[in-house]
C-alpha cells in the first residue's frame, strides 16, 4: 500500500478527505460488522481532536479521536491490529499511533508553559508566545542480533510475561553513534563483546515512538553475564533449536529470519 506523509496539520482546502480513522482511549475503533477495516468513507462519531495524517491511494486519511466507543463498534489494542494487519498497512499504523500519542502529550510549552498550537503548514505545535517549536518525538532504538558459528544470542525481557525470547536492545543516548550503541547494549546487557557491526534494517514502532535500527553483530569474545535488572534469561540457542521469538510483523523476526536462511534453515 502506498502511503505519503503528510507535511503539515491542516487538510487542503483543496481535498476532501476521503477515509476517517478513529481512536478512543488508545485504542482503536473498529465496526463490529467490519472490523477488518481500519478507515471507513464516514466518520464513526463526533470528534474531540482530529488531525490528517497523510494520503492513501483511496484519499487523505483523516484520524478522529473519540470521546467514547461508539455503538456497534469495538475498542481494539493497538498491539492486537499491528499483529493482525497486513505488512503493507504497518507505515500507516505506525504514523498513526505515533501521531496521535504526540498530538495527545505536547499541549503544553515545555519552555514557558503555553497551550501550544498547530504550526500553519508544517507538522509541529508552536507556541504563540515564545515561538518555541515542538515536533513528532522519534527515540531511536538499537536492536541487535548477536550470532557465533549457528548459533544467535536471545534474551527473555522482564516485562514479557510469556515464554517469548527476543533480540538484545535499547535505546540511543545523547552524543552516541548507533554503533556505539550496540557495543554498550550488548556488553551492559550480556557482558561481551562484539565486532563486525552490520545495519541490517528500520522498523517504525509506534510504542510509544520508536524507530527501531537493526544491525547484526558477530561475538568477538567474554563469557554471558545476564544483566539481572532487565532479564530473566540469557542463552546461545542454535538456529534449529529456537525458542519461541517475536511474531513476523517486528524487525526482530526478520532479523532472525535472514539470519536462519543464510545459514540453510527456514523458519515457520
Amino acid at each position: 500500500m502506498q502511503f505519503e506523509y503528510a507535511p503539515g496539520f491542516q487538510l487542503p482546502v483543496s481535498r476532501r478527505a476521503a477515509r476517517f480513522m478513529s481512536l478512543c482511549e488508545g485504542r482503536v475503533v473498529l465496526r463490529k460488522e467490519a472490523p477488518e477495516a481500519l478507515w471507513y468513507p464516514e466518520p464513526l462519531g463526533a470528534p474531540l481532536a482530529c488531525f490528517w495524517a497523510g494520503t492513501l491511494p483511496v484519499g487523505e486519511l483523516v484520524v478522529h479521536q473519540l470521546a467514547a466507543c461508539p455503538e456497534g463498534c469495538e475498542l481494539i489494542s493497538p498491539r492486537q491490529i499491528l499483529m493482525q494487519a497486513p505488512e503493507s498497512a504497518l507505515p500507516v499504523l505506525s504514523a498513526v499511533l505515533g501521531l496521535a500519542n504526540w498530538y495527545q502529550n505536547e499541549r503544553y510549552c515545555s519552555r514557558c508553559g503555553t497551550p501550544l498550537e498547530d504550526a500553519e503548514g508544517d507538522r509541529a505545535r508552536l507556541c504563540p508566545c515564545c515561538q518555541y517549536r515542538a515536533y513528532p518525538r522519534v527515540s531511536p532504538c538499537v536492536i541487535t542480533l548477536v550470532w557465533r558459528d549457528n548459533e544467535i544470542l536471545l534474551a527473555r525481557a522482564k516485562r514479557h510475561t510469556g515464554p517469548m525470547h527476543s533480540l538484545l536492545a535499547g535505546f540511543v543516548e545523547s552524543g552516541e553513534t548507533l554503533e556505539a550503541a550496540v557495543v554498550r547494549e550488548v556488553r551492559e546487557e550480556a557482558g561481551i563483546e562484539v565486532t563486525d557491526i552490520t545495519y541490517q534494517g528500520s522498523q517504525a514502532w509506534p510504542f510509544p515512538h520508536q524507530l527501531m535500527i537493526g544491525y547484526r553483530a558477530r561475538w568477538a569474545g567474554g563469557d554471558l553475564v545476564m544483566d539481572e535488572h532487565e532479564l530473566v534469561d540469557l542463552r546461545w540457542y542454535a538456529i534449529d533449536q529456537l525458542p519461541v521469538i517475536p511474531p513476523p510483523v517486528s524487525i526482530a523476526w526478520r532479523l532472525i529470519r535472514d539470519f536462519c536462511v543464510e545459514h540453510g534453515r527456514e523458519l515457520d
